[in-house]
Formats: C-alpha cells, sequence, structure tokens
C-alpha cells in the first residue's frame, strides 16, 4: 500500500557576540496511506532574512481513476523573537524537506473549516538573569477537506499529547471500507546553552 509521506526538520540557531545561545528543533510528519497513492505540494514561504521558516504543505489522496478524494492542507510556522533589547541573532541553519512521492512547488490555497483539523501553538522562552531573552514561537494549523462528504467521512484521534509533541492518527472511510489511513505529528524542543536556561513551556492546543 502506498505511503505518502511529508517530513520537515527544522533548526534554529541563536547566538549572541558569536556565542551561543539556544537551539530551537522541529520536526513534523505527516505519513498517509491508501491503495492508490497520492501527492505533496511545498509551498516556502520563509522569509529572506533567514530568521524563520514558514511553510504551507498540501497532501492529497486519489482514487483509482486519479481523482481526488481528500486533501490535508498544513501550515507551520518556527519563529524566535528577541525581547527586552537582546541583541543576539536566530537564523534558520537547516529546514531539511523529504517527501514520497517527491513534492513539487507550487502554491497552496489552505483549506478552511472542514471536517477534521487541529492547530497547536508551543511556545517557550529562554532566559538569562531571570529575564526573558527570547521567545520561540512554533504553530502548526492541519485542516482536512473531503471532496465528497456524502460518500466519504473521517475520524481524527489524538495519540500523544505532550508539552513537546502532538501526534494525530486519522481513518478515511467509504462506508464500512477503509479507505486510507494516516498520521500527522509535530515536536518541539529548545536547548539552552550555558549561562542561559530554559523557561516554562506553554502549549495551546485546538481542535476545530
Amino acid at each position: 500500500m502506498p505511503t505518502t509521506k511529508d517530513q520537515r526538520d527544522i533548526i534554529v540557531d541563536t547566538t549572541e557576540s558569536g556565542a551561543s545561545v539556544q537551539q530551537l528543533t522541529v520536526n513534523y510528519v505527516a505519513a498517509l496511506n491508501n491503495e492508490f497513492g497520492g501527492s505533496v505540494v511545498l509551498d516556502d514561504r520563509a522569509p529572506t532574512d533567514n530568521t524563520c521558516d514558514k511553510t504551507h504543505h498540501e497532501l492529497t489522496l486519489i482514487d483509482g481513476a486519479g481523482s481526488k478524494v481528500a486533501d490535508v492542507t498544513i501550515r507551520l510556522t518556527v519563529r524566535p523573537i528577541s525581547l527586552g533589547g537582546f541583541g543576539g541573532t536566530s537564523e534558520v541553519t537547516s529546514a531539511r524537506e523529504t517527501s514520497s512521492p517527491a513534492a513539487t512547488s507550487g502554491r497552496v490555497r489552505l483549506n478552511g473549516s472542514g471536517p477534521a483539523g487541529w492547530t497547536r501553538t508551543w511556545r517557550q522562552t529562554i532566559q538569562s538573569g531571570g529575564n526573558d531573552v527570547i521567545r520561540n514561537d512554533v504553530k502548526i494549523e492541519i485542516h482536512w477537506e473531503l471532496v465528497n462528504r456524502r460518500s466519504y467521512s473521517i475520524s481524527q484521534t489524538v495519540t500523544t499529547q505532550t508539552n513537546n509533541t502532538i501526534a494525530l492518527a486519522y481513518s478515511i472511510t467509504q462506508g464500512r471500507e477503509t479507505y486510507a489511513t494516516g498520521t500527522i505529528s509535530m515536536t518541539a524542543a529548545s536547548a539552552a546553552a550555558s549561562g542561559y536556561s530554559d523557561g516554562p513551556i506553554i502549549v495551546d492546543d485546538d481542535d476545530d
């Protein structure tokens, strides 16, 4: 059974005067399985200054005739923000995208409120001397759409929900038959360098 897979691994390093302040890592993976496969579109929206990573993803599932049955769009944003006049610099040092089949580049029109979806906002500060100097903002927005909601339905189940990881499982059915299954997950974590400390993690999960 073909697997349509989309993965992005991001590393953002923050330094001040050449010394490390923190490293922020984000891992996103979507894997969808059905008999006929699908396609992946990547819409890279990262700014030219390389201070954050922002991408739109679309995974489409097809039937035996090559027609779209369902698609899911994902907006992923990773951004460290300097606070209180902090003079450090944040830079995306790695943003590796892998997919199967190979992703095509193009504009992704994000789905609206569909039959399933999830939004996670993850925030964590980096502190120095008891003061917040960096706020890491990571957000993933997942929205599904079914072409024919009379014939197909989708269920969404939370399999992991911790401070650092959200993982969701999906099943698309046609009547009593399972058409496709899959998972979407995101993990975010920061590691403060010597002289700095990780502040508390704040997570806001909102299922649509």
